[in-house]
């Protein structure tokens, strides 16, 4: 697992910069990493012995990857339904871009069908792209925003260091 990053809310402009100036391989990873990383931290939030912490979330720790930290926020009723169906379509959506690095863009059919599932998304905030591809990757980069903000909003503070509160 990659190494889990303090991020202030106000990164999420950052990362935005950043989606911009890359391909859509590069900015689907980037934006979906930048939620994994705001889910782990929502979930390192919670975690009421951090001595144990660093098992938890790493190396072969039950939260070591995306896709645990989402069944298991969701199954300890952490995040909402909603909250759990579009991580899962973020999850898919960026491991679909890294596993297949030179025939997917954000016109890609497969691509395309998850974006529109996505419940934070709503298309005609996009729809000043003049095509469905460029369409598809804002939407994605705005669920992904939304859901990071969320997470930020559910720990009650701009920064996601730190326990409880």
């Amino acid at each position: 697992m990659a190494k889990i990053y303090d991020v202030q809310l106000t990164d999420l402009n950052k990362m935005i910069a950043a989606f911009k100036s890359e391909s859509d391989r590069g900015a689907a990873v980037l934006a979906g990493g930048h939620v994994d990383n705001g889910l782990a931290m929502y979930l390192k939030w919670r975690v009421r012995n951090k001595e144990v912490s660093g098992e938890v979330f790493g190396g072969f720790g039950p939260l070591s990857s995306f896709h645990q930290r989402i069944v298991c926020a969701y199954a300890f009723g952490f995040i909402e339904k909603s909250d759990y169906e579009d991580l899962m379509l973020i999850k898919d959506i960026r491991n679909h871009f890294a596993h297949h690095p030179f025939d997917t863009t954000f016109s890609t059919d497969y691509v395309g069908e998850r974006v529109k599932k996505l419940s934070t998304v709503d298309l005609g905030v996009a729809a000043t792209a003049s095509t469905a591809a460029e369409r598809n990757r804002w939407a994605y980069l705005i669920a992904c925003s939304m859901r990071t903000a969320r997470l930020h909003m559910a720990m009650g503070k701009k920064s996601m260091k730190g326990g409880k509160g």
